[in-house]
């Protein structure tokens, strides 16, 4: 679930002006422009509270109240900082430009937001002048180590003008560096399983291109950058998981490249609290 903000709405009620909200936060039009234009972009906790001392609110003001029941126990702006600064600190400003300017290196247009009360992002192209088609959910796992999980890594690449290999390749390594760089432990692509070879025509400015993707790709390169498998057992299919260890925590380091044995890893209870 998306975190919808309200500003729009409070701003309007309140009879407060941009300028007027700039002069009073002291931050500048274009982070107020994001989250009172963007109701579903990322926004820094801190940047809420400014906001919302200026109003004279809450931040839970400014949360759509869906998502503001998730914190019920934490409705003081205090307690929900606390509860979030854990997992924010994995998507936080820095973080989302890091995300933003590779993903132009690559050559792809994308919205970052929020989902899953602030744990998690989801990464989706934009579908009318992009050269390349992603779907991608990021969520932060803490265990015994901290694990960031890769759900939907769905990228179709216009083979007319682009290599598949070459997309993906850089994809996944990107993904590496953001763990890297977060001193995150683990890296797990789910999913993987299920996908098939798929390819579609897409029409871009009166021209038809098609856009493949091809899982096969997919896992011959996730094995060239260190990935092995972690098969689970059944209902779930073969090569459904794959992951990828970084730190010096990681509980399975002598198995890389081998299949998973589950009784290996027991002690690794994953929890989404």
């Amino acid at each position: 679930m998306m975190t919808h903000y309200k500003l729009d709405k409070i701003m309007e009620e309140r009879k407060v002006s941009l300028n007027q909200l700039v002069k009073k936060t002291g931050l500048s039009d274009e982070t107020i422009r994001k989250v009172k234009n963007k109701p579903f972009a990322n926004a820094e906790i801190r940047t809420l509270r400014i906001i919302a001392e200026a109003l004279g609110c809450n931040v839970k003001d400014l949360i759509d109240d869906n998502a503001w029941s998730y914190f019920e126990k934490t409705h003081e702006d205090k307690d929900l900082v606390n509860y979030l600064s854990d997992y924010q600190k994995y998507f936080d400003a820095d973080n989302i430009k890091f995300l933003q300017r590779s993903l132009s290196r690559i050559g792809i247009n994308a919205d970052i937001t929020f989902e899953n009360y602030f744990r998690a992002l989801a990464v989706r192209s934009h579908h009318n002048d992009s050269l390349v088609l992603t779907n991608m959910f990021f969520r932060v796992l803490k265990s015994t180590i901290i694990i960031l999980e890769v759900i939907d890594f769905d990228v179709y690449v216009n083979k007319d003008v682009l290599s598949e290999e070459f997309i993906k390749d850089s994809l996944i390594k990107m993904i590496d560096q953001f763990a890297t760089k977060n001193e995150i432990e683990c890296i797990m692509f789910q999913n993987f399983g299920y996908k098939t070879f798929e390819d579609f025509e897409v029409n871009i400015d009166g021209n038809d291109f098609t856009f493949q993707s091809n899982p096969e790709i997919d896992k011959n390169i996730l094995k060239n950058n260190g990935f092995f498998t972690y098969d689970l057992p059944a209902p779930l299919p073969k090569e459904n998981t794959w992951i990828k260890h970084l730190g010096e925590k990681a509980p399975f380091e002598s198995l890389k490249y081998v299949k998973f044995d589950w009784r290996q890893i027991k002690n690794l209870s994953i929890s989404l609290d």
